[in-house]
């Protein structure tokens, strides 16, 4: 629940340890199961990380999939307070 943030403009999540072949994997599943609009963004080209964003305007589709299994003090993380 820590790995990520809410920047004001979408989520950033830290997925800075997994290969850019696997994050496109994700991507993929992430739009065929809810039709989100994830992107791929770079934080360090030297080593190769990669984060994902999810833009503000697909965030009621995450927060309605995490709500349930997410706890009050992680809230703000996606802009719920």
């Amino acid at each position: 629940m820590g790995d990520g943030t809410y920047t004001g403009a979408g989520l950033k999540l830290c997925t800075d340890s997994f290969s850019s072949e696997d994050l496109d994997i994700l991507i993929a599943a992430l739009n065929k199961k809810w039709n989100l609009n994830v992107t791929k963004q770079i934080r360090n080209r030297e080593k190769n990380h990669y984060r994902l964003y999810i833009s503000k305007a697909q965030l009621p589709i995450v927060i309605e999939l995490v709500r349930p299994y997410l706890l009050p003090e992680f809230q703000y993380k996606l802009g719920m307070n």
